[in-house]
């Protein structure tokens, strides 16, 4: 099982899945916005706050990003992949839950909560799973 939790391995799908999801939006900030507010219901500010918040959901595969490049260590990885993953998990949710509540329509924010979760809970695992691991595993070797 500490296979298919490696903290590297779960480290590299999220710097791929957030990547990609995070930067669709920065691509086409208008058409999040839409998607979020609904046609007909987007003030001219929403696009803005849309690429955003983009950046600000880019900062968590980054971090992942630099962990895998600068930190040795499946002990390391898996306890920055847990901190990661807790605001992860919190950013995106409560923003959504906001925008829910404040007229959104949520149209395609019914499948990213889901996968949030689902995703988040799959790191959450790696990170546990790996918390006490021998902090050599992972290190290359000075032979």
């Amino acid at each position: 099982m500490k296979k298919v939790f490696n903290p590297t391995v779960w480290l590299t799908v999220f710097v791929i899945v957030g990547t990609l999801g995070f930067l669709s939006g920065v691509f086409d900030p208008e058409a999040a916005a839409t998607d979020t507010w609904g046609t007909g219901n987007v003030l001219e500010h929403d696009a803005t706050y849309e690429l955003a918040l983009q950046f600000a959901f880019l900062a968590f595969p980054l971090m992942a990003l630099f962990t895998l490049i600068f930190i040795p260590g499946r002990q390391v990885r898996a306890r920055i992949l847990t901190a990661i993953t807790i605001g992860f998990l919190v950013l995106p949710i409560s923003f959504v839950s906001v925008f829910l509540s404040n007229g959104a329509e949520g149209n395609g924010l019914e499948f990213w909560i889901p996968f949030t979760i689902i995703l988040a809970t799959l790191l959450f695992i790696s990170g546990l799973r790996n918390w006490n691991a021998d902090s050599r595993s992972n290190v290359p070797s000075s032979e």
